[in-house]
C-alpha cells in the first residue's frame, strides 16, 4: 500500500519514494555513513516504491539515499 501523504511530507517528486531516517546512534556503524533526515530510496539496488516493512537480521545492504 503506498502513503502518498508521506512522499509528499518527505518533499519527494513524484518518481521518489523514501524512509526518512529519523536518528542514528553515534555508536553505530552507520553512523559515518547516514545522517538524520536522509531518506534512504533503495537498499541493495531496489527501489522503497512502497511502505514496506523491511527487516534485515546480520544482512550486509547497499543504501541508497537523498540528502537534504
Amino acid at each position: 500500500m503506498e502513503n502518498t501523504s508521506y512522499w509528499e511530507y518527505l518533499k519527494l517528486n513524484d518518481d521518489q519514494h523514501g524512509i526518512l531516517v529519523t536518528s542514528v546512534e553515534q555508536a553505530c556503524i552507520l553512523s559515518k555513513v547516514l545522517k538524520e533526515n536522509d531518506v534512504i530510496t533503495a537498499i541493495d539496488n531496489v527501489p522503497i516504491v512502497d511502505d514496506e516493512k523491511l527487516k534485515f537480521v546480520d544482512d550486509t545492504v547497499t543504501f541508497t539515499i537523498i540528502r537534504q
